[in-house]
């Protein structure tokens, strides 16, 4: 059966001018390409976040998200900040996990658990 076509997905915050913990976006975004196959040039990738920073408004914090496809283009979109409360509210639904979608789960937890541990390095 052929794979649906489907897009990474990396969501970032930008704050005075400056993705926060860039260089890690970027290495799970890579890891993340590795993994499904997908075309990732980090230099152009840089070079289309940067342009988009030069285009927001300075001082506000925007969320960046960038979906990245098979064939290594990118989308960028941003969306302005304006809630920056500490308090979230979160649902927690009862459902199970489609078998076909299961690897996009326990490779995204994977990842982001070892970066927890400050080791997701050694995923590359």
């Amino acid at each position: 059966m052929p794979r649906q076509p489907f897009q990474l997905i990396e969501t970032m915050l930008s704050d005075g001018g400056d993705v926060l913990l860039l260089p890690l976006h970027l290495d799970r975004l890579m890891a993340s390409a590795d993994y499904f196959d997908f075309a990732f040039d980090r230099g152009a990738v840089e070079a289309q976040i940067a342009t988009l920073l030069e285009q927001l408004p300075r001082g506000g914090r925007f969320r960046v998200r960038l979906l990245l496809d098979a064939s290594g283009g990118v989308a960028l979109s941003h969306t302005l900040l304006t809630d920056t409360s500490s308090e979230i509210a979160i649902r927690l639904i009862n459902a199970g996990i489609k078998k076909q979608f299961l690897k996009f789960v326990i490779f995204s937890s994977f990842l982001k658990y070892f970066e927890t541990l400050g080791s997701a390095s050694h995923l590359k």
